[in-house]
């Protein structure tokens, strides 16, 4: 299984462009994709970026917009309302 990270858009251009290249931008935030397993090593190696975890997406959307820097850890599911939020399906035929 993954775990998922949103973290500022500029804490990983100065610290995790080089693992994470092709991470999506959500607003100011870039989405990072771990195994399970690199969790606790995540939290103990960012401790300074202030992580929180978050279950739900109207708590994730919330801090988003509110543009707060601590990064969130969150699963699938939560970042999959999350991402159909902030990129909602187009209805425009080109």
């Amino acid at each position: 299984m993954s775990t998922y990270a949103v973290i500022p858009q500029e804490q990983w251009a100065d610290e995790l462009v080089q693992r994470f290249p092709h991470a999506p931008l959500v607003q100011n935030y870039k989405v990072l994709v771990f195994a399970d397993a690199e969790t606790e090593q995540l939290k103990e190696d960012y401790t300074e970026c202030g992580i929180v975890e978050m279950a739900s997406s109207s708590e994730i959307i919330e801090h988003i917009q509110s543009d707060l820097k601590p990064w969130v850890i969150l699963q699938v599911e939560p970042l999959r309302e999350v991402m159909q939020h902030f990129n909602p399906p187009s209805d425009e035929v080109i």
